[in-house]
């Protein structure tokens, strides 16, 4: 989970946010979380933030909409205020039992399919396509090779059992 100590500054530089306090804000953030849940909870858990919200923050709210991120930010916090709240009436229970799991599953996989289309695209393996959303990029470029043995590594060694298979292929 330590990746998102270096992606998300990358991430939310692209809106204009200071990769250093972003960097610094997440590893406060995230050790202030990992404390309340163990304290709290009494359930130590390892707590960051999460990749599909980065990636709905710059990409859905703020290039998409126009929304600059000092809005987006307080509009966030707002809903985690309320969020808590919930939580605290015990409503946020009832919302997410009145979810079918069908619509779960489709969030989720729908949330992957976004970060993996990012990544490809970084990598440079795919890239955007007025005509048909997407087509494909240049995979003999550095990074799109680079990204391509890491996946096929990761591949060969999630089948071979190895542990730590994915942190080895990053």
């Amino acid at each position: 989970m330590s990746y998102i100590i270096f992606i998300q500054p990358l991430i939310l530089h692209q809106v204009g946010m200071d990769k250093g306090a972003v960097m610094v804000a997440t590893c406060i953030s995230s050790a202030i979380a990992m404390i309340f849940m163990a304290v709290l909870a009494n359930y130590p858990f390892a707590l960051a933030p999460a990749m599909g919200h980065n990636f709905y923050f710059v990409y859905g709210v703020c290039l998409a909409l126009g929304v600059s991120w000092q809005i987006a930010l307080g509009a966030n916090f707002i809903a985690g205020v309320i969020f808590i709240l919930l939580s605290f009436w015990g409503l946020r229970e009832k919302v997410i039992n009145a979810v079918p799991y069908s619509l779960k599953n489709a969030i989720c996989v729908g949330i992957g399919l976004l970060i993996t289309l990012i990544g490809l695209e970084w990598s440079g393996i795919i890239k955007a396509n007025p005509n048909t959303f997407v087509t494909l990029g240049d995979i003999k470029s550095k990074p799109a090779l680079i990204s391509i043995f890491g996946l096929l590594l990761i591949a060969f060694l999630i089948t071979k059992r190895a542990k730590g298979a994915i942190l080895i292929g990053i």
